[in-house]
């Protein structure tokens, strides 16, 4: 922006009302006109350029907050599709109902990713008698079935947590005791039976903080096994569990293969025998045969050589009566 002083102006006014030719009234009256007006010209556009500076950052500040505000709308709109399913987790690990069916879940999930889908089947009926179905029954080894079951102790877990006193802390771990004794019990009456069943069960807690309230009720895990033949197993036992059971199954089909292969080779072996037996025989039967041809060609020069002197005395005779 081009600034203008006073010098200049003066000297700009002297040129132009010397050359207009007016009277010292009027030559100092026409300077401080053209110094008003070159003063203020610049004044004017250094305030048109300020205004269209403060204007374009208006305009720039205004569609800032514009793209604020729209991402504002839109992380209201995230946490409002977000609060579904959480209230849907609350609603899961509030109630022991729905609770079970996230236990279930995590149950059929962590089976399905260590054995094989042929070793294991879930929801299944192991007693004709009644139409309870078991979460998971999971193949020995031997062939029967080891019924899983899962419990989800949420209440008993939350009133731990929420516990204040060693008394209440006391009182919700007797709690958490009567019941998985009940759910052990019921187990036993559900889903064990004899010829089907491998004579015990597993109790799956799906949660390593309830395992650790399972493991400070005293000989809680002893009971539940001589009484009712119930091993209680957390996420990580469980899985320590069916890994060993897969390596079962593994060493089995090792051993059905070991055998068939046995079996093959046992057969090979039979098929070996009788080849060799049959060379034998035909190589008997072959000496049997070179000693006939042997036979045959020593009787042909025998047979030989009598037809030669035969022919030798008929030449003689012929010779005698000539």
């Amino acid at each position: 922006m081009l600034i203008w002083g006073n010098t200049e102006c003066v000297f700009i006014g002297n040129q132009l009302t010397g050359e207009l030719g007016l009277t010292a009234r009027e030559n100092l009256l026409a300077k401080k006109n053209l110094i008003f007006i070159f003063l203020k010209k610049p004044q004017e556009t250094g305030l048109r350029e300020l205004q269209n500076e403060l204007t374009e950052k208006f305009t720039t500040n205004l569609e800032r907050l514009s793209n604020i505000s729209r991402n504002i709308d839109s992380i209201k709109e995230t946490a409002s599709t977000m609060s579904i399913p959480i209230q849907n987790l609350n609603t899961y690990l509030g109630g022991n109902v729905t609770a079970g069916r996230l236990g279930e879940w995590n149950l059929e999930s962590l089976v399905a990713d260590v054995l094989p889908n042929t070793k294991f089947e879930t929801q299944k009926n192991l007693n004709p008698a009644n139409n309870n179905r078991v979460d998971v029954a999971v193949k020995s080894v031997e062939g029967f079935f080891i019924p899983i079951d899962s419990k989800f102790y949420s209440q008993q877990y939350a009133d731990y947590q929420a516990a204040t006193t060693a008394a209440d802390r006391t009182s919700s771990l007797n709690q958490l005791r009567a019941s998985i004794n009940a759910d052990a019990e019921d187990i036993v009456e559900k889903y064990f039976l004899e010829g089907v069943t491998s004579g015990f069960g597993v109790l799956y807690v799906p949660s390593e903080g309830l395992v650790a309230m399972v493991n400070l009720i005293e000989n809680l895990r002893e009971t539940l096994f001589r009484e009712y033949k119930i091993l209680v197993l957390g996420p990580n036992s469980l899985a320590g569990f069916l890994d060993q059971i897969r390596m079962g199954h593994d060493v089995v089909l090792l051993n059905e293969n070991a055998s068939i292969v046995k079996a093959a080779i046992v057969d090979i072996q039979k098929e070996f025998v009788n080849l060799n037996l049959k060379t034998e025989d035909l190589a008997n039967s072959l000496r049997t045969m070179t000693n006939k041809v042997d036979q045959y060609q020593t009787r042909i020069n025998v047979l030989g050589t009598s037809i030669n002197s035969a022919n030798d005395l008929m030449e003689a005779i012929e010779e005698d009566g000539d």
